[in-house]
């Protein structure tokens, strides 16, 4: 293969990479203004996160119910479940294709109690008000974004690909 192959493939490379940095910087302005755990993270654990973030969203489609799609809210409910798998060399979540994003509590099924979120086979739902209360405080144990992509998790250590990637017996024990 001739060197000059090379520089010219990164030419081609080179939008794509730019508008991927940008997004990258736009997320980790969100992140630092709306989300505590990020900004404790040191310079590089932070850049990796805001990466990670990045290719979680872009992996999956948001569905916005009873309220207009917003690209902050999509990086910060990505944040949660990035979050939650941080360390992880796995975070993409590939059984899922699907979050839905709720305007508030909803009712599910036959149950009449209100709902701030749930996780099924077609995808993850969580109450965006209940999203935003659970990054109130971070010492009251309440976390919606958190807890749903905790179920989230379950259902892709047992129907995804992220087993192989956990001994099963810190699945046992997580």
């Amino acid at each position: 293969m001739p060197l000059t192959a090379i520089p010219f493939i990164d030419s081609l490379l080179a939008p794509f990479r730019r508008k991927r940095d940008a997004a990258i910087q736009f997320y980790s302005q969100i992140l630092n203004n709306h989300f505590p755990w990020y900004k404790r993270l040191d310079t590089i654990s932070a850049q990796k996160f805001a990466a990670r973030v990045y290719h979680f969203r872009r992996s999956k489609n948001f569905h916005f119910l009873e309220m207009e799609s917003n690209e902050e809210i999509e990086v910060l409910v990505s944040a949660a479940a990035v979050q939650l798998t941080f360390g992880l060399p796995e975070y993409n979540y590939g059984f899922f294709e699907d979050i839905y994003i709720i305007k508030g509590a909803y009712t599910y099924g036959l149950s009449t109690t209100p709902w701030a979120g749930h996780v099924n086979r077609q995808g993850i739902y969580v109450a965006w008000d209940h999203v935003l209360k659970g990054y109130v405080s971070e010492t009251d144990g309440y976390n919606v974004g958190l807890h749903e992509m905790a179920h989230a998790f379950e259902y892709e250590l047992a129907f995804g690909g992220m087993h192989m990637i956990m001994p099963s017996n810190t699945i046992l024990v997580w």
